[in-house]
């Protein structure tokens, strides 16, 4: 498999996650990532027990780290559904770890090929194969380690039974293998969209309603946050599917056009630009309206919403001509 060239550190990406019309997501953000960091350093401490080599590459994986995105949002369903618990950092920083242990894994040479992730080399290039692939491995056991601390019996099985969903067959592994198995052919859109949905909007979906499930949310308020989480995974995706055809390095975080090298399935090559903006719109009105219904909190889904959008331009709905 052909390999890419190097990566420059995201910078118009990471921007995307803290700004937006009024700032609240970024002002929000602004207050709680000093904490999910603290909570993150805490998990992973150096321990006499954990051979230092899988360490150094765990740590090395983490930190610095990427938006945060997930942990974020397991903090904001939280807040959102009447949670108070500084517990849930802990939380929060666990679905960072599995969202590290998918990035490992996908940088692989068997997977994706990466050398680079967010502007140095990937785990793999750093560490070897082997030592990246446990390191993964590590990462995902260590948050579910976590998530076992709660007391609360039925909060902690139900936060575990979202992630294990969320992470399986049935999310980011299983839309993986189809990503795969895509590569090259033209599949519909249906299973375009079915893969978007459980390899990147499974796990934002599982971090609004892991966050909620550790503060007692009602069922009503799941379904609700869990629509919101499909609707945002799928807008997150398809701008990335268009940035890496259309943006820069510098925009996407990767080389620039490396979709169409592995002949990925994305959205420009399977509707063509024109409807992959389309799609992308349509996302962001559906987020938006959904995001209308969360009370005093709706200011910061909305505009998460935006700065999501607003990557790539004229996919904001007030930016259509």
């Amino acid at each position: 498999m052909k390999k890419r060239t190097r990566a420059t550190r995201d910078s118009r990406s990471d921007a995307c996650a803290t700004r937006g019309p009024g700032g609240a997501w970024g002002r929000w953000l602004e207050g709680e990532l000093p904490r999910i960091e603290v909570a993150l350093r805490d998990i992973l401490r150096l321990r006499r027990d954990v051979p230092l080599s899988l360490q150094r590459a765990m740590r090395y994986a983490v930190f610095p780290g990427g938006k945060r995105l997930r942990p974020a949002l397991a903090v904001l369903g939280h807040r959102t559904c009447g949670g108070r618990s500084a517990r849930i950092y802990r939380v929060a920083a666990s679905l960072e770890l599995v969202h590290t242990f998918t990035l490992i894994h996908d940088d692989l040479p068997c997977i994706d090929n990466d050398d680079y992730r967010r502007g140095r080399p990937s785990c793999h290039r750093a560490f070897g194969e082997a030592l990246a692939v446990l390191a993964g491995d590590a990462l995902l056991n260590r948050a579910y380690e976590v998530l076992s601390e709660e007391r609360d019996v039925a909060r902690r099985a139900a936060a575990i039974r979202s992630l294990a969903r969320a992470v399986g067959g049935t999310g980011v592994l299983g839309g993986q293998v189809d990503d795969i198995a895509a590569e090259g052919r033209r599949v519909t859109e249906e299973t375009l969209r079915g893969i978007h949905r459980r390899k990147t909007a499974s796990l934002i979906s599982a971090s609004l309603r892991i966050g909620a499930e550790f503060a007692g949310a009602t069922r009503e308020s799941l379904r609700v946050l869990d629509r919101f989480g499909d609707e945002l995974g799928l807008l997150f995706q398809i701008v990335d599917d268009i940035l890496n055809v259309e943006g820069s390095e510098k925009d996407l975080g990767r080389p620039a056009g490396s979709d169409a090298r592995l002949k990925k399935a994305t959205y420009p090559r399977i509707v063509g630009a024109l409807a992959a903006r389309s799609q992308a719109r349509r996302r962001a009105r559906a987020a938006s309206r959904t995001a209308a219904t969360f009370g005093r909190m709706a200011p910061v889904f909305e505009d998460l919403v935006h700065a999501v959008a607003s990557r790539v331009d004229g996919v904001w709905p007030e930016d259509e001509t």
